[in-house]
């Protein structure tokens, strides 16, 4: 650290003699600043400290003078990041924000193409003329919109891009918004080797080019930059198993009884789905992320497959997330309670088996420490059911967990009840293979569900494990 310190020192004290005397050529001051960049580097630097230390450099060199009296543009690129979803095919970034000093106030710059080469997929929606609804355009202040083009799988093209230079000592900014990219694509990361700085983050490159005239376009100093770390865990599941016993049989559970304080323990079994971090479960409008242009099919969905249910058993569900007593548990998890607290999960009616389409609910019967229950179709012993998220949005502090009730009624008579395992499988939808741009639903997640877990089993006594 020693010797990039005193490189940093010399560098700038360099660039301030140079801008100065004025008696350097834009290149030759340009040559500089990419040594020191790239002495940064390959020192392991954190990339927020290399922004902000390419940020001084930029303002030592000020608004530089080409041969010919143009006044140059220069820029340094910053993000919004957020915490990406491991399990997310198509998770939105932050913004991405574009800050231009020197030139001469009030003209116009260009036009440029923009590009922007990510290490991992981009994976917006794709309209049929191949647009996509990543859209570059002027930061707080109206002005012209132009949605991105898909150059491969991994690089976008704002083409066409004109830039409004501010001039003596002000700055204009610009931004990219609602970029998505394909999250589980990080530990394969083609330039972890290359920058190990940026490793386990989502990252990228980018790069100003003119279009057919003879501009210089804007100087850039950071040129690579993050806009997700860490990538995190998406959903934790657990659950609670139901052994069936033949005293058991014909018996519906329904939650809410009186003179139950926790209706969670009303539900012979009971899924419990926790999100890996705080936020990492969105509703509808946060999965937009603010922007009213975003297509987004839906907010964050819980999908629950269920394997080798006996034929003469019928399977029932809760309509919401089963309220029950409000606490913050061992592992910084938040569980709701009962009341009038808004359902943070509502049952999808009409998706299909892998959480797509359909429509939440809208009469959701949410009375005091109830919650409803609605019956699974089952075919062959197979059934699935959809939630979707719509807790009230705002910052959370830790985690949320969702308990999700699921009951029983046998229509068998003595003791003719099938002698198999069911089992359940658990993860968050809509499920998809599709990792580029184009049409399929947003958001959309890989199947990390693993082995179905047994739920209910003609075993023995019942199981009653709280």
């Amino acid at each position: 650290m020693r010797k990039l310190d005193r490189k940093h020192e010399s560098t700038v004290l360099q660039l301030e003699r140079d801008r100065e005397a004025l008696e350097v050529t834009k290149l030759e001051r340009g040559i500089k600043a990419f040594e020191y960049r790239k002495l940064l580097r390959e020192s392991g630097q954190d990339p927020e400290n290399l922004n902000a230390i390419e940020s001084r450099i930029v303002q030592v060199l000020g608004p530089l003078q080409k041969s010919d009296g143009e006044l140059v543009l220069s820029c340094v690129i910053s993000a919004v990041q957020v915490t990406a979803r491991s399990s997310c095919i198509s998770d939105g970034m932050g913004d991405i924000i574009f800050t231009f000093t020197g030139g001469k106030s009030g003209n116009l710059r260009g036009p440029f193409k923009v590009s922007l080469t990510l290490n991992v997929n981009c994976t917006n929606y794709r309209d049929g003329e191949g647009a996509l609804d990543a859209e570059w355009l002027p930061a707080g202040r109206p002005g012209t919109v132009v949605r991105g083009c898909l150059l491969h799988r991994q690089a976008i093209s704002f083409d066409n891009i004109m830039i409004e230079e501010p001039g003596g000592a002000r700055s204009t900014q610009y931004k990219i918004r609602n970029v998505r990219v394909n999250a589980s694509q990080v530990s394969h990361s083609l330039f972890e080797k290359r920058a190990s700085a940026f490793s386990g983050t989502v990252f990228a490159f980018c790069a100003f080019e003119s279009m057919g005239l003879e501009r210089r376009p804007p100087a850039v100093t950071n040129d690579m930059i993050v806009l997700a770390r860490p990538v995190m865990p998406s959903v934790v599941s657990r659950h609670r198993p139901y052994v069936y016993s033949p005293s058991a049989q014909g018996r519906l559970v329904l939650s809410g009884r009186a003179g139950v304080k926790d209706p969670v323990k009303t539900f012979p079994a009971v899924v419990r789905i926790t999100e890996g971090y705080s936020g990492a479960f969105r509703t509808l409008e946060e999965e937009c992320g603010g922007v009213e242009s975003a297509h987004v099919d839906s907010g964050t969905r819980v999908l629950i497959r269920f394997f080798g249910v006996p034929q003469n058993i019928r399977l029932f569900v809760s309509i919401t997330d089963v309220p029950g007593e409000s606490a913050t548990r061992a592992d910084g998890s938040e569980s709701r309670g009962g009341g009038d607290e808004a359902p943070w999960l509502a049952l999808v009616s009409g998706a299909d088996s892998n959480g797509a389409g359909g429509r939440v609910i809208d009469e959701l019967v949410v009375a005091g420490d109830r919650a409803e229950i609605a019956e699974v179709h089952l075919s062959g012993g197979f059934g699935f059911a959809v939630w979707e998220w719509i807790a009230p949005g705002g910052p959370r502090r830790n985690p949320r967990e969702g308990c999700l009730g699921i009951s029983f009624e046998s229509t068998a008579t003595g003791d003719d009840v099938e002698g198999r395992s069911s089992t359940l499988a658990c993860t968050l939808a809509p499920l998809s293979t599709v990792t580029v741009a184009g049409s399929a639903p947003v958001p959309r997640f890989i199947d990390l569900a693993g082995d179905p877990a047994p739920f209910f089993c003609q075993l023995g006594p019942f199981l009653d494990e709280e």
